[in-house]
């Protein structure tokens, strides 16, 4: 007897034996949730929702200050502060916030998303494997 968590009805279910195919299941259900996350960062950085990485050396640091690509709040920007480095957000100027195109694109990616979960549990894994790899590759349209 094994038990184990399932999340899509949100308890813990006792299961004699795992079969093939409900180990085929859980583990593309687990790699469509690991593609979804990804795809997520994808699309926030896309939409200029996430900042990105701060320089780690001194020469990134004064290559991205001198190519411009770095924000800095008009709130702050003339403040008497303890560490003026706190208050730069490192993200290019021209990459612009879009909240909007955003939640379309991810609502066409959570399509596609609850399609591929819905062929993990009704299909076989030699059908559902091309589906979850399609959904590996869909890219959103800005």
């Amino acid at each position: 007897m094994s038990r184990y968590y399932d999340e899509d009805l949100d308890c813990y279910v006792e299961s004699a034996m795992s079969s093939d195919t409900a180990i085929s299941r859980q583990y593309f259900k687990n790699r469509a949730r690991g593609i979804g996350n990804k795809k997520a960062d994808e699309l926030r950085k896309l939409f200029g929702l996430v900042d990105d990485d701060a320089p780690r050396t001194p020469t990134e640091l004064v290559k991205r200050i001198m190519d411009g690509k770095f924000v800095i709040s008009k709130e702050y920007a003339d403040k008497d502060v303890y560490r003026p480095s706190d208050y730069i957000q490192w993200r290019d100027p021209a990459i612009v916030k879009d909240k909007e195109g955003f939640d379309a694109a991810w609502k066409l990616f959570d399509v596609a998303t609850n399609n591929a979960r819905d062929a993990v549990m009704a299909l076989s894994a030699d059908q559902a494997m091309p589906i979850v790899q399609a959904l590996e590759t869909w890219t959103p349209t800005k």
